[in-house]
């Protein structure tokens, strides 16, 4: 050796990924929500007694709001959930602001669902980060109050010499290392900095009353993006909590590689009948099944043929009302997705995503790729009531009785 002295650098903790790769890779955004208008209908709701929700166009972001009373509570969590890819690392950025800490009140913040999940906790007035997993068949929750945070406490004496205070603005950052035993960040973005608080630590560790080192932490990182605001004993004042925006992005890029499916008419003489002209009737629908909401399902293409020559326009209509035919249809044991091919009424509600003209010829037929790798078209739901919501390939003819044929190709992820 020369005896020259080497200095060794390592790159600052957030600056790499939950894998340890450095941050050079452009992210790609699988969801994001803001409100400036009004709200922007990507979010469903659940409230109980005394609660309710607001836009508050001034700020551009929703209150919600709880009263005095036990069980007054709203619960708000994204229609979707956001697919993790094993080896890449998922970014979960929100932005919100608490109600004051409060005896009786429990408010809830993260990336996670009624089994799974992490998320920051403000019960009463301790403040926790919250692990939940449902991988034993019940519920169990980790939670590790902020004075037992691993790595820094925000209480002015850390790595970042901050000190957090809940009833200010925060942004809160999750990034998440699944594959079943990898490590969850938690912590906050200040000044453009990002500061881990907590590390849900899960390879080579020890079982616990909590965790059973044999197995995943939690079931799936397919979770929704949520919030809580709930009285769970009286407050005696009425608690607002003010949700601004959030994003989940997946790290080093992403490709679908799911099971590729598609559903639609196999008996070419049998065509779909439209029966007035003009009007919009369903050609093919799929929704998720009901016992696997938490599934990830893209379509990825359209196709569509007129049987009699005659100009048409198709519609891709999200959540619209369907009646009349036979009713779902599971499109396999092994499937996420059931179908429909024979609902008769005319669509008359339900949201137009994209639209399009073909004139048929008896030769030439309308293909469309929805472009299945940004995941605009998922299929979505509602988890407090249950509901899918069906997403439908709906055609209208220019002369009464025209007939046609279509499918829809997607992607079965989870």
């Amino acid at each position: 050796m020369n005896g020259v002295p080497v200095d060794i650098n390592s790159f600052p903790t957030m600056a790499t990924d939950a894998f340890g790769r450095l941050r050079v890779s452009q992210p790609i955004t699988l969801f994001d929500s803001f409100h400036r208008f009004q709200d922007n209908g990507k979010i469903s709701e659940y409230t109980s007694n005394n609660a309710y929700s607001y836009h508050n166009s001034n700020a551009g972001c929703i209150f919600m709001v709880v009263g005095s009373n036990v069980g007054d509570r709203i619960y708000r969590e994204s229609s979707r959930v956001f697919t993790y890819q094993p080896g890449k690392s998922l970014l979960i950025l929100q932005s919100y602001c608490m109600n004051k800490a409060t005896v009786g009140l429990r408010q809830r913040q993260g990336f996670f669902d009624t089994y799974n999940g992490v998320y920051i906790q403000m019960s009463g007035t301790d403040l926790a980060f919250v692990r939940r997993s449902s991988v034993s068949g019940t519920v169990k929750e980790t939670v590790v109050l902020q004075d037992d945070w691993n790595f820094d406490k925000m209480k002015g004496n850390g790595p970042s010499r901050r000190i957090l205070d809940m009833n200010n603005v925060q942004i809160m950052f999750t990034d998440i290392e699944w594959l079943g035993a990898g490590s969850v960040r938690m912590g906050f973005v200040i000044d453009g900095k990002f500061y881990v608080c907590h590390i849900f630590n899960h390879s080579n560790r020890e079982s616990t009353e909590f965790s059973d080192s044999t197995l995943p932490y939690m079931t799936t990182s397919c979770l929704p993006v949520r919030a809580e605001l709930e009285n769970i004993n009286n407050t005696g004042i009425i608690s607002t909590y003010h949700i601004i925006c959030s994003s989940v992005i997946t790290e080093g890029g992403y490709e679908l590689h799911g099971r590729m499916r598609s559903v639609g008419y196999s008996t070419l003489d049998a065509p779909k009948i439209l029966p007035i002209k003009n009007t919009l009737y369903p050609v093919v629908a799929i929704r998720l099944k009901a016992n696997r909401l938490g599934g990830v399902v893209i379509p990825i293409e359209i196709n569509v043929i007129g049987t009699v020559s005659s100009d048409y326009r198709w519609a891709l209509v999200s959540n619209p009302t369907l009646s009349g035919g036979a009713g779902w249809v599971s499109a396999g044991s092994d499937s996420c997705i059931e179908y429909m091919l024979d609902a008769t009424n005319a669509i008359t509600d339900g949201t137009i995503l994209r639209m399009g003209y073909f004139t048929s010829t008896n030769t030439v037929s309308s293909s469309v790729t929805l472009n299945g790798h940004n995941l605009r078209f998922q299929l979505e739901r509602n988890s407090f009531t249950g509901t899918a919501f069906p997403l439908v390939l709906a055609v209208a003819g220019k002369k009464d009785s025209d007939t046609v044929l279509g499918c829809i190709d997607f992607e079965e992820i989870t």
